[in-house]
């Protein structure tokens, strides 16, 4: 995809003298950081003028950005920028330790943010014609992720959707996937498996069947269930998300 306004990727790596006026070379083969610079600065502007995702000719002009000032090997950077075939998460792997630099610019770690934030939503619009719709589906993201959102997505999936779903999850915490791993609990298929896995609902259950056959009433004396699970939400925050429950301490 390529805006009519911005310049036209290249991508003959075996002649890049053919790069006609405003021709940004994608296959690394020609040096144009400025070039590049002015390009990912249209695609920015394009990206906040229409939700918050870059177009796919930007993304790919800031994975061949990144792909030739980072550090190491940018072989998944460098392949999405020339193709436009982009693997989120090997993607994730070869940006996250530039973002992660001290020295790293903001201008830099904003690339990054807008970048992975473009191939998420790509990989979620494949997952959406792949899989039957249900009451929960994702949904796409309006607004750029942090890079470490992400990380946290492509480490933990669901479970850490979940956790962006509360209120008082920043996304733009610096100690975010710490936090995440601090207070996730677990994930239940049911509200019955979560209070038999976190309660001791089980053990109180069984006193109470010896009380009642001590008593002479056996079958007549039951827990109170929404009882117990309104003090499991007092004491955990308990997110529905894609047919399972995800816990996290308070």
């Amino acid at each position: 995809m390529t805006n009519p306004e911005t310049p036209t990727p290249h991508q003959d790596r075996d002649d890049p003298d053919r790069l006609a006026s405003g021709e940004i070379d994608l296959t690394g083969s020609t040096h144009q950081p400025a070039d590049l610079a002015d390009v990912i600065g249209d695609a920015f502007i394009e990206a906040e003028a229409s939700g918050g995702e870059l177009p796919e000719w930007g993304a790919r002009a800031v994975a061949r950005s990144l792909a030739d000032h980072g550090q190491g090997p940018a072989t998944a950077l460098h392949n999405f920028a020339v193709s436009g075939d982009g693997d989120l998460e090997a993607i994730s792997r070869e940006a996250m330790p530039i973002y992660n630099q001290p020295d790293t610019p903001r201008w830099v770690r904003r690339q990054i943010d807008y970048l992975l934030t473009f191939l998420l939503n790509a990989h979620t619009a494949i997952d959406a014609t792949e899989t039957p719709p249900t009451t929960d589906a994702t949904e796409t993201v309006d607004q750029p992720l942090t890079a470490e959102a992400i990380e946290g997505l492509n480490q933990h999936g669901d479970a850490f959707r979940a956790f962006m779903a509360l209120p008082d999850t920043d996304q733009h915490d610096p100690t975010l996937l710490d936090n995440f791993h601090e207070f996730y609990v677990g994930r239940f298929a049911s509200m019955n498996e979560l209070l038999d896995g976190l309660t001791e609902i089980a053990f109180w259950t069984s006193e109470i069947d010896v009380l009642a056959q001590r008593l002479g009433i056996p079958g007549h004396i039951a827990l109170d269930l929404a009882a117990i699970e309104a003090r499991a939400r007092d004491v955990w925050d308990i997110v529905a998300y894609q047919g399972a429950l995800y816990v996290f301490d308070k």
